[in-house]
């Protein structure tokens, strides 16, 4: 019984054995075909096929020997990772087609042991070689089912390497364009370069020659200067001659001109001293432009003491407010506005107390001074100083006279104008005010009980100025008749001139002098100006100051300067 199941298993083991014949088969075809298409695979130090150099380590390792089976080679595969290839495959083929032939063997000797009725150990044995063989034969299909899977991610590998390289080779074909496109242009590019320079080269040739030309030219050039310049010498020699010559002619030219010209003034200033005496009966002068500078300084000094009884007053103990009241300030506030409509800057205005407060008098006699000088030049110089219209129509008959007439007759008509129009009174209420509230901007108390006394001294001081001013007036335009003497009087602001002004405090300071240029604050007295009477036909008239006008710079009070714009209907 035991030996017919034995004997009866045996068809399934041939069964079994062509079934692995076969997967070995298959399996080594297709070895051989993917090692046909990829080619031999190459290691890159020993130049050998990669399969043959694991095999023969492999080899080495085992001892090759032939109870090591195709195990030992796929697990070594396996482990080193390294693709199939011809040598290798045709390895595992040998391997599976022995172990094939050993099977069939086996089967065969199985075969003829069941012809033998009382073999039946043997018949075991065969059976548990062929359950061996057959584990072999399935663990060589599941190793070369991996191995497949390798070959396909090699495939892969190859497809995407060969798409690289199809992309290196394509753009290297268009670099490859590009640079021929690039070099026949760079070729191009040389040969017009190459062309310029033979132009090039030729001009420098044609340049060398004219060069040549020129230096030749230039030498001939210099000898013929040289030849030029030795008879320019001589020339000079002569020239020098002559103008010796010439300049004693021209001196005696000169020396006869001048004593033409003598006589033709001589005989215009005859011909209009006649014409003149025909238009009036005397050109006599009743006084001189020494008279009228005596006169002003005169005049100046009054000021000058009329600004210090101001001061003086004001300075006072009893004199300044320094606490002041609703209706002091009201006044004050008053007072000061009037000062700032009368020409003053608010800065000036505001500071008129707190210096006199610290005794410093300097700009309140410098204001006093002012308004004085500027009233006193208003009678002087105006025409009629109680109608500005009448005043401004006359000022501008007269201007057009002097530049139409000679200044003889100009100044006859101008005496009789003003003796026609000469002020009887004048009033000093304006000036007073104006006064008064420069003391009350400086703080001076309105209920001091010398208030009554202190006004009228001022009063008869300004009554005073005024009729010296009037004085002076009558002198300039009536007493003297040759020529035209102008009292002087320079706005805020304008520059510091040395020739024209005198600085009140220069004699006093320590520092250096004043410079010409700086502005002045205002003027605090009257100047003198001569101006010679010369006929229409000599052209022009001569100008001299015989008295500077009397001024304080702006630096004296160490403040900003006024602006130009002074009310002069306040004048």
């Amino acid at each position: 019984m035991q030996l017919d199941g034995r004997l009866a298993t045996l068809p399934r083991s041939d069964s079994r054995s062509n079934a692995a014949k076969h997967s070995t088969s298959q399996a080594v075809s297709d070895i051989w075909r993917l090692d046909t298409e990829q080619g031999p695979i190459l290691d890159g130090k020993s130049k050998k096929r990669v399969g043959q150099t694991q095999l023969d380590s492999d080899s080495r390792s085992l001892g090759a020997g032939a109870d090591a089976g195709v195990d030992v080679e796929m697990n070594t595969v396996l482990r080193s990772g390294t693709p199939l290839n011809e040598e290798y495959g045709r390895h595992i083929a040998r391997k599976l087609l022995e172990d094939e032939n050993e099977a069939k063997f086996r089967c065969d000797q199985g075969a003829s042991v069941m012809s033998s009725p009382g073999d039946v150990d043997r018949i075991r044995f065969l059976e548990r070689e062929l359950g061996k063989e057959r584990a072999t034969v399935s663990s060589s299909q599941r190793v070369i089912g991996e191995l497949m899977g390798k070959v396909e991610k090699q495939k892969k590998t190859i497809e995407a390497l060969n798409g690289e390289r199809t992309l290196i080779l394509t753009d290297r074909r268009d670099r490859e364009s590009v640079w021929g496109t690039e070099k026949a242009d760079l070729e191009r590019l040389v040969m017009k370069q190459r062309v310029r320079v033979s132009k090039l080269n030729a001009e420098m040739q044609d340049l060398k020659s004219e060069y040549k030309v020129a230096s030749n030219r230039q030498w001939e050039s210099e000898r013929h200067i040289r030849s030029v310049e030795e008879g320019l010498r001589e020339a000079r020699e002569d020239l020098g001659r002559e103008r010796m010559q010439l300049s004693e002619l021209k001196r005696l030219f000169a020396e006869t001109e001048r004593r033409l010209e003598t006589t033709e003034k001589l005989l215009k200033t005859r011909t209009d001293e006649l014409t003149a005496a025909q238009a009036f009966m005397t050109t006599a002068d009743q006084c001189s432009g020494t008279d009228v500078s005596h006169m002003v300084t005169q005049l100046n000094d009054v000021i000058y003491q009329c600004g210090a009884l101001i001061a003086d007053e004001v300075i006072k103990r009893d004199g300044i407010e320094e606490h002041l009241g609703e209706a002091a300030l009201a006044r004050l506030a008053t007072a000061s506005q009037e000062l700032i409509t009368f020409g003053w800057n608010q800065a000036l205005v505001q500071r008129l107390r707190p210096d006199v407060l610290e005794q410093d008098t300097v700009l309140l006699e410098a204001m006093v001074q002012n308004m004085l000088t500027r009233r006193c030049y208003r009678i002087i110089s105006s025409f009629c100083d109680e109608s500005g219209e009448v005043d401004r129509y006359l000022a501008g008959l007269w201007r057009g006279i002097v530049k139409s007439t000679d200044t003889t007759i100009a100044k006859n008509w101008l005496a009789i104008t003003h003796s026609q129009l000469k002020m009887q009174k004048f009033d000093t209420s304006r000036t007073m005010r104006n006064l008064m509230n420069v003391m009350f901007t400086a703080g001076w108390r309105v209920t001091t009980p010398e208030k009554e006394r202190v006004g009228n001294r001022i009063e008869e001081k300004v009554q005073e100025i005024f009729t010296t001013a009037l004085k002076i007036k009558e002198m300039v335009t009536q007493k003297i008749l040759s020529a035209e003497v102008r009292v002087v009087y320079y706005r805020p602001d304008t520059q510091y001139d040395t020739v024209a002004m005198e600085d009140v405090y220069e004699s006093g300071r320590t520092t250096e002098k004043a410079e010409p240029g700086q502005p002045i604050l205002c003027s605090t007295g009257l100047g003198v100006q001569y101006i010679a009477a010369k006929p229409i036909s000599s052209g022009g008239k001569r100008k001299s100051t015989i008295l500077k006008t009397k001024v304080v710079l702006a630096s004296a009070v160490a403040i900003e300067q006024q602006g130009d714009a002074e009310d002069e209907r306040l004048w």
